[in-house]
């Protein structure tokens, strides 16, 4: 069966199954899929703190970065823009020294100095728009606002993706493409679907229709056959974003995974019709 991303029914049925798989093999993790993103920042150490977990994520073992997140925000002035913004590269490098011994992390050095860099750019966004937070939100139509959860849910973003990425913005933010700035949104109250190395494979693994939806390794295409679906099924992005990444992490639910798949025991491929090939 090819997947319609544009079908209820298909749509329905692939995140049943993947919910079942998972109840089925790790119903341990299934309390760790997020149903919205975080609640809306509204301060601006807030955002630079969201910016900064999602830098972090690059490339590294959550679990470790995790551990280190609360003495860094000390080390880092609470996020205090302008106090971050004036950190030197010797106080930088001692952080990295500090830390390095303690996560997985491929790139740790570059996203410290990322983080005290961005401050700078944030800087130039508050003389300019007054706060981080004006500028974010006079990109973001108030009606994707939900109240109930106090985040934007399924809000057209891609001119503030752009502003935040695209090369030749005044606000390009250093370490932040696609991915980052799709994780960013997230921290910080903003819906999105991370195209990530989980969810890139995943895309490109099971058998969706793709004459009604451009499938490859990119991450524009696999961030927007997951808006798709959530816009199919009217669910926050983040929701199945979640879903599969939990299907798919090493440390979570590892179903598809790159390097062991458990085909032969997810109902993708064991159930009629088959969703997925398998390996």
């Amino acid at each position: 069966m090819n997947i319609d991303v544009y079908s209820v029914s298909d749509c329905r049925i692939l995140i049943d199954r993947i919910n079942k798989t998972l109840n089925t093999l790790k119903p341990n993790v299934l309390k760790n899929i997020k149903l919205y993103p975080h609640s809306c920042q509204r301060s601006d150490s807030d955002i630079l703190e969201g910016l900064s977990k999602a830098i972090l994520s690059r490339q590294a073992t959550w679990s470790s970065i995790q551990n280190i997140l609360q003495p860094l925000k000390i080390d880092l002035c609470n996020y205090n823009i302008n106090t971050v913004a004036t950190l030197t590269d010797s106080y930088m490098t001692s952080l990295y020294t500090k830390y390095k011994s303690q996560v997985k992390a491929r790139f740790l050095e570059d996203e410290l100095f990322s983080i005290r860099d961005n401050a700078k750019i944030f800087q130039h966004i508050i003389i300019k728009h007054g706060s981080v937070c004006n500028l974010i939100s006079s990109h973001l139509n108030n009606s994707a606002y939900d109240n109930a959860n106090n985040c934007y849910v399924r809000a057209k973003a891609d001119s503030l993706i752009k502003c935040f990425t695209d090369p030749i913005s005044n606000y390009k933010l250093r370490n932040v493409r696609l991915s980052i700035c799709c994780e960013f949104f997230n921290n910080i109250g903003i819906d999105e679907f991370k195209p990530d190395a989980h969810t890139i494979r995943f895309f490109n693994k099971i058998n969706l229709d793709q004459t009604k939806i451009k499938v490859s390794q990119r991450q524009k295409d696999v961030r927007q056959i997951g808006i798709t679906i959530a816009d199919t099924l009217t669910e926050s992005r983040k929701y199945i974003d979640s879903v599969i990444w939990i299907f798919c992490a090493e440390y979570q639910g590892a179903i598809c995974t790159k390097s062991k798949p458990q085909c032969s025991q997810c109902y993708l491929k064991t159930q009629e019709p088959q969703l997925c090939k398998g390996n």
